[in-house]
């Protein structure tokens, strides 16, 4: 590897450097990805139903419908 080739190494864009050359570099794990992606949907549900009395009207079984909802 000649100098100038190295120089150019370092002249070379993050995305370039790291860039997938094939299919198969990109899906590292996909077991693990789908895993993970599944725990943060159920953690971000959590998080809506803990801000939203909504989920636990419903699970009681009140009909939101019939609910009279006042302005603030």
């Amino acid at each position: 590897m000649s100098l100038s080739s190295s120089s150019n190494a370092y002249n070379v864009p993050w995305v370039e450097k790291y860039r997938p050359i094939k299919v198969a570099d990109i899906v590292v794990n996909e077991d693990a990805m789908i895993c993970s992606m599944v725990e943060l949907t159920v953690q971000q549900v959590e998080k809506l139903r803990e801000m939203s009395p909504l989920y636990e009207f419903v699970k009681e079984g009140i009909n939101i419908k019939d609910i009279q909802w006042a302005q603030h």
